[in-house]
């Protein structure tokens, strides 16, 4: 299944990364982000706009934003 991957650019690596992703019917974030290299500790990730954990599903034609982690007060 074909997924569609948006970063900012101040996430490390954005620049590198493709604008789409195939991955395997059942797929997960934290498949697509095993695939990409990323810590999920390091990034936000929304499904469709929505917030997404690592065990959120994909389906065909999902968006996938990552935006990075954000610390401080």
């Amino acid at each position: 299944m074909t997924v569609t991957l948006a970063t900012l650019p101040s996430l490390p690596g954005a620049a590198a990364l493709p604008h789409s992703l195939e991955l395997p019917p059942g797929a997960r974030v934290a498949d697509a982000l095993a695939l990409l290299g990323l810590d999920p500790g390091a990034v936000v990730a929304l499904v469709d706009a929505g917030p997404a954990g690592p065990d959120t599903p994909l389906a065909e034609g999902c968006r996938l934003e990552l935006l990075p982690m954000v610390e401080g007060g």
